[in-house]
Parts: structure tokens; C-alpha cells; sequence
């Protein structure tokens, strides 16, 4: 009960607080701290490259072309992507939180790009300067909507994501609208986070937001919620838009101990749920 109370009253403050002050932290630290967000940009596309190689043996992008959706505060991995010769690099967001991203954190991305790829920040520089007009390699679009129809006329060979799929609020849209705009050969590489999003209670009730009934959910919505989806229920719709060799890979689970503990305080609808125990995970698929 207490956990149910607090976790009620938090989400009912981040539905106030978000029809004051819009949305705008993806992450539980600033783009402002450079060296941290350079670092986990790194990292997020390393684990991309990873889950690549073990999916199809291979994970040279070089002249494709990839789709990020969400790309949150930055896109640093677009530079990355770069470094790494893709051929074009789309971000496509809902809320244009990475405009407000500083060009001195691009300056230090380029500057490790360089030594570690050993790219040209000229190159960068220019491509940075292309960014404002979406006339360079690399594009970023915003629609409130997340309404990719506006790409129809593209094609991609990738498509990768980062913790941005459980703040969707039609999935099924978005893997239908995906699926259009995908080669006959495209991959998709996404990491779901399924835990509540809450600092304050994420590690002591990580499954918090399944306490709830449909009902008061949907009264506490907000742009951003985490939908509550499960990994079954993605894989379903990835089979459904003509999507093959699902795989879901957990990436953070719960204890057995600790899940048989929580599961009888949680919605019905969530109890029976084969995956349950699953925190995080990749939802890979290809066409």
C-alpha cells in the first residue's frame, strides 16, 4: 500500500508538472555534463554495434543509411554514426529537446571521434553547420504527432532506438509506419527500458507503474508515460507489420525471489505476463 500511494502521487505530480513545464529530461543527467553524455552516447552505440554482430554476424554500416527514433537531448550518435561511414543519418524525435544541445559539447565529441576513428572534424563542422537546414547527411525532425508518414518517400536500413519506444503512445503506429520505410534487408535494434522512470522510486519499486489499474493510468497520461507495453506484446506487433526473426534479450532482470514477492501487488493484467521479470531489453527484428 505504501508503495501503491507513493507511486500514485508521483505520477499524478508529473502529470501537473508536465502540463507546466512541457518535457524536457530524458535522462536523469544534463546535456550540460559533456564528458558524461559524450561517454554514454559512446556506449549506447557501442551496444548498438554489439547487438548487430551477434544478430547478423556483421556490423559495418558503412553507406547506410539509419533511422534513430528519439533521439532525446543530443545526437551525438548521428556524428558517431558518421565516424563509422554511414551514409546518412536521420533523428527523429517528438519534442525538440537536442536543439538546445551546446556546440561546445560538439566540439569535444568531434575532437574524440578524431582520435578515436581518426575523423575529420572539419568534416563534422561542416556537417554541423548543414544540421540547421537538414541540407547534410544528417537530419533532425520533430513532429509532435511522431507521425513518420512525413518520411515515405525514404528508405532505411537500419532503424535503432534508445529507451524511447515505452514513451510511445501508439507502438503499433510507429512499427506500421517503420515497416513502409524499411529495405527489404533493414534491421531494427531498439532498448526498451520497462521500469518506472522515477529516480526516486525506480530502485526500491522498479515495477511501480504496474500497480495501477487501465483506468487511473489513463488518468494520470501524460506525453511521455511510459506505456506499460510488454516485450511479448512488441514482438507480437514487429510479427504483425511483416517483421522476422524477433528476438527479445533481456538486459536487466528482476530477482526471482523479489519478483514472486511483487507480483501479487501488481494489476492483474500484468501478473500473468511471461516476461515479468524483465527491466530491460532489445527488440531486434528484420524485414
Amino acid at each position: 500500500m505504501f508503495y501503491y500511494i507513493i507511486g500514485a502521487l508521483i505520477l499524478l505530480t508529473n502529470k501537473v508538472r508536465y502540463y507546466i513545464f512541457g518535457y524536457g529530461h530524458p535522462r536523469p543527467f544534463s546535456v550540460a555534463d559533456i564528458d558524461r553524455t559524450i561517454n554514454y552516447d559512446l556506449d549506447v552505440f557501442d551496444g548498438w554495434m554489439k547487438q548487430l554482430k551477434n544478430y547478423s554476424g556483421a556490423s559495418d554500416i558503412k553507406g547506410k543509411k539509419i533511422l534513430e527514433l528519439g533521439p532525446g537531448a543530443d545526437l551525438g550518435n548521428a556524428f558517431i554514426a558518421l565516424a563509422h561511414g554511414a551514409a546518412s543519418y536521420t533523428a527523429y524525435d517528438a519534442n525538440p529537446l537536442a536543439k538546445n544541445c551546446s556546440d561546445s559539447f560538439y566540439e569535444k565529441l568531434f575532437s574524440v571521434l578524431a582520435e578515436k576513428f581518426g575523423a575529420s572534424i572539419d568534416l563534422f563542422r561542416d556537417e554541423l553547420s548543414k544540421l540547421k537546414n537538414n541540407s547534410g547527411r544528417i537530419r533532425y525532425i520533430c513532429n509532435k504527432n511522431f507521425d513518420l508518414s512525413i518520411l515515405k518517400t525514404q528508405k532505411f536500413d537500419y532503424f535503432f532506438s534508445q529507451a524511447a519506444f515505452e514513451h510511445f503512445d501508439n507502438v503499433e503506429k510507429v512499427l506500421s509506419q517503420i515497416s513502409l520505410i524499411a529495405t527489404p534487408s533493414a534491421i531494427l535494434i531498439a532498448e526498451i527500458d520497462l521500469q518506472t522512470h522515477t529516480q526516486i522510486i525506480r530502485n526500491r519499486d522498479p515495477l511501480n507503474i504496474y500497480r495501477f489499474s487501465e483506468s487511473f493510468y489513463h488518468y494520470c497520461h501524460f506525453n511521455g508515460i511510459p506505456n506499460r507495453i510488454r516485450p511479448q506484446t512488441y514482438a507480437e506487433l514487429l510479427k504483425n507489420n511483416g517483421w522476422n526473426n524477433i528476438q527479445v534479450i533481456p538486459l536487466n532482470k528482476l530477482g526471482q525471489k523479489e519478483m514472486e514477492r511483487i507480483r501479487p501487488e501488481l494489476n492483474r493484467k500484468y501478473t500473468v505476463d511471461p516476461h515479468l521479470n524483465h527491466l530491460s531489453f532489445v527488440l531486434i527484428g528484420s524485414k
